[in-house]
């Protein structure tokens, strides 16, 4: 083979492994319903550590038409991490949601506990911190012009005041949300008529109760090949961990 014959071959080597021509490759087979080839594709690319909110929405798509349910709401999941507020993506979340068997709503609160609930789960951390930086700014901004006299006291006053409780509620949504978000495990069961158990054993434990695809749960430990789980109501059971897919 001659040299620039070489070069070729590994020019192109190096653009069938970049992840934007994979991530093309992966929406042809999509658009053409080869929705298994795909999915290989768009999991090639989560295996090489590359992630977009895009990629597991595309994901998501792929694996609902296939009529992979639970794994379908676990890439919604992800990439609602990425995109929070993207509309196609809350869309598709919310029909995924309905057909799921196993559908356990959040107890009824308070209403201010609603309200911060969905302000959290449309953004992100970075925008949350970035968001209180910015008040923090503007704050100190405004106690400059008062010493200056730019402001009147009795308008600083009001402005602060309204400030530090925004800034607090801001910085306390974005804690919250890190807490959740890299403290907190949550996974997607991804298989159906799973039996939950009431301990890391098939053998020795007793069943509980049964969780079907597409249920959300917190995980809370692992001991083997075992994960113990919780649901938003209070259950507590283990799985094996070839029933779930960490979000």
């Amino acid at each position: 083979m001659t040299k620039s014959g070489i070069i070729l071959l590994f020019l192109n080597l190096l653009i069938a492994d970049d992840p934007s021509t994979i991530f093309k490759q992966a929406n042809i087979y999509a658009e053409k319903a080869n929705y298994q080839k795909a999915i290989e594709k768009y999991e090639s690319l989560i295996d090489m550590d590359y992630e977009s909110g895009a990629l597991y929405y595309n994901l998501g798509n792929s694996y609902y038409r296939s009529d992979q349910l639970g794994l379908s709401l676990w890439a919604y999941y992800c990439s609602q991490k990425l995109i929070p507020r993207d509309s196609d993506l809350l869309h598709n979340l919310k029909v995924a949601k309905a057909k799921c068997l196993d559908r356990i709503e959040f107890p009824n609160s308070f209403f201010p506990f609603d309200f911060f609930r969905e302000l959290d789960n449309s953004f992100k951390i970075n925008e949350l911190f970035l968001f209180g930086s910015l008040l923090i700014l503007i704050f100190s901004f405004l106690r400059i012009m008062k010493k200056t006299m730019w402001l009147s006291t009795d308008a600083s006053k009001n402005l602060n005041a309204i400030l530090v409780i925004v800034i607090f509620m801001v910085h306390s949504l974005a804690f919250r949300k890190y807490f959740i978000d890299y403290k907190i495990k949550y996974g997607v069961v991804i298989t159906n008529s799973v039996k939950v158990l009431s301990g890391p054993n098939n053998s020795q434990s007793s069943i509980l109760f049964v969780a079907n695809e597409g249920l959300k749960v917190k995980i809370n430990s692992i001991k083997d090949k075992w994960i113990e789980v919780e649901l938003i109501d209070g259950k507590k059971g283990w799985l094996h961990f070839s029933s779930i897919r960490e979000i």
